[in-house]
């Protein structure tokens, strides 16, 4: 990756939440494709990101999927977390708890495992996760580990 590639995305940015210059997506998707070029992490993620969202164009699942795996195998966390949402929800991909649970465990997603243990492979491991999330403050996590221990389940 080339300074080039992380100048594009910081320009993506600036354009994305109008920073310096007049807010504009389709902007913001320009230098985000500039620096996509270059398998600039980041940059894939936020592609995914927009067309997730429908920012700057219409919402577009599968293309937001596309783009969210691009940037996962640059190992990005933020986009494997996205894509195992993607997976867990059948959201522009066919729903796979076992890709859903890899692509969590490559992002180290410990709220969103604890959830589908809970849903899934029983209690016990869902309190380990949400556990661990919890201690990070993430405050679902805490809410659904609180949930877990009121009504007992194991």
């Amino acid at each position: 990756m080339s300074g080039m590639a992380q100048s594009h995305y910081r320009l993506g940015m600036s354009y994305y939440h109008g920073k310096g210059v007049e807010q504009s997506y389709t902007e913001a998707g320009k230098w985000f494709r500039l620096a996509a070029q270059e398998n600039y992490s980041r940059a894939l993620f936020m592609l995914g990101r927009m067309a997730d969202t429908g920012k700057g164009g219409e919402q577009n699942p599968a293309e937001a999927a596309k783009w969210y795996r691009l940037a996962a195998k640059e190992n990005y966390a933020r986009a494997q977390n996205q894509l195992g949402q993607a997976y867990f929800k059948g959201r522009g991909v066919e729903a796979s708890f076992d890709e859903a649970l890899r692509w969590f465990r490559l992002a180290a997603a410990q709220y969103h495992l604890g959830l589908m243990h809970a849903r899934g492979t029983g209690f016990s491991e869902a309190r380990n996760w949400l556990k661990k999330a919890a201690e990070r403050d993430y405050v679902d996590a805490q809410y659904s580990l609180g949930s877990i221990l009121t009504r007992g389940n194991d």
